[in-house]
Parts: C-alpha cells; sequence; structure tokens
C-alpha cells in the first residue's frame, strides 16, 4: 500500500501495518495535518494499493483526529447502524415488522384522540420509518470501558462495519499509547487486514522499538 502526499518528494510505502511518520519540522506536520483534515482532501492525497489500483482517499482513509473523544454513537454512524438493521431484518423475517405494525396502529390511535380532545388544530403523520423507532428507544451501539486501547480498537472496528477502510490515520498515537498497546494495536491492525498511520514531530520522537515502522520527513522531501 502506497500512500501519497502531493507535497511529499516521494512515496511513502506502507510496508508494515502500523507506521509512524516522523517530521523534522513542525511547520510541515502542522500543513501535513491541516491538509488531511480538509473536507477536500482528494486534491492533495490518494493511495495506491498493492495492485497498482488508486483509490479515492476520502473512501479508504478514516481519521481519528482526537481518541479521548471518540463518539462511537455519532449521527452518521446511528443512520448508518438502523439501515443495517433493517436489511438484516428482512422481509422474511415478521417479527419486526409486526411490532412495527402494532406501535403504529397504537400510536395513531393514541394520536387522534389527543386531536379529538385539544382545541388547537392538530396535524401528524400517519407513518413512519424504522429508524424513527430506533431513535425513540435511543437504540445506539454499547460503548463503555475505561481502557483506551480497547475503546480505541472497538472504534475502529465499528468504523469498518460501516466504511471500506484500507487506512486509519491517528495522529501522535505513540505519544498516548504504552508500548503494549502499541503491540495490540499492531495485532488488532494484522487481524483486520488494516494500516494504520500515525506522524508527529522531532520533539515527540518515536520509541527505537518501533524504528522498523517509522519514516522520517526530512525538510527538503517536502516540495
Amino acid at each position: 500500500m502506497t500512500f501519497i502526499y502531493k507535497k511529499f518528494n516521494k512515496e511513502i510505502v506502507l510496508e508494515n501495518k502500523l507506521n509512524f511518520i516522523q517530521f523534522d519540522n513542525t511547520n510541515q506536520m502542522y500543513e501535513f495535518g491541516l491538509d488531511i483534515n480538509k473536507d477536500k482532501n482528494e486534491d492533495e492525497f490518494y493511495i495506491v494499493d498493492d495492485k497498482n489500483k488508486q483509490l479515492k482517499f476520502g473512501s479508504c482513509v478514516g481519521i481519528i483526529t482526537d481518541v479521548f473523544t471518540l463518539d462511537i454513537n455519532d449521527k452518521k454512524i446511528l443512520t448508518k447502524l438502523y439501515k443495517k438493521i433493517q436489511v438484516d431484518f428482512n422481509e422474511d423475517d415478521n417479527k419486526i415488522y409486526d411490532a412495527e405494525r402494532v406501535i403504529r396502529e397504537a400510536s395513531l390511535k393514541l394520536l387522534e384522540e389527543i386531536n379529538s380532545k385539544v382545541s388547537i388544530p392538530l396535524t401528524y403523520d400517519d407513518d413512519f420509518e424504522l429508524a424513527e423507532f430506533f431513535k425513540l428507544f435511543n437504540l445506539k451501539i454499547n460503548f463503555n470501558d475505561n481502557n483506551l486501547i480497547f475503546n480505541v480498537t472497538n472504534y475502529i472496528e465499528v468504523m469498518l462495519e460501516f466504511y471500506e477502510y484500507k487506512i486509519i490515520i491517528i495522529p501522535f498515537i505513540s505519544n498516548i499509547l504504552s508500548s503494549e498497546d502499541i503491540k495490540k494495536l499492531l495485532e488488532f491492525a494484522t487481524q483486520h487486514d488494516l494500516y494504520i498511520l500515525s506522524f508527529a514531530n522531532l520533539n515527540n520522537k518515536f520509541d527505537e522499538s518501533k524504528d522498523d515502522n517509522v519514516i522520517v520527513v526530512e525538510d527538503d522531501i517536502i516540495l
């Protein structure tokens, strides 16, 4: 897998499942980070897979900007979760649709009664999507653990359920996780055939035990 940033003077070949980019220049690292987080970062980055096929950056790369504020139940993920449940409970399984019918009928009956007793004219929808039912009961992914590496890997696993990511970028992860947790992250990446990429500047030099995975970006590598 090759990671290409157009401002680099060379391609970054990801030879390991866990890779660290070491910047000599803090401003260059900052510019790299800004470009990664742009909404339209396709102009700056692209990926070439092992079959020499060019992949769109946005569709194959996931970015975790802050491991301390992970929200596994954000709106985008929940929307995908609800759609997945609806697909999994297809029309051949009547349980969920029977429950939906009972709830709809009872709800409409209640609304009709409310409408007849309230002096103010009311209007309401007489149908709803299953997603609305899930929202009503605050259906969400169970994600409550005080272990950082468990939360990070769990979050990535959920992302992989809904997105076809090949690479996950997590800035400064080497400065946050212990050596033992880094090993767990590598095991996780290997198990899921996933590349994990992190970066930091020279002042936060990576552990010597990770030197085989470190890609040094010197001042003259930036165009």
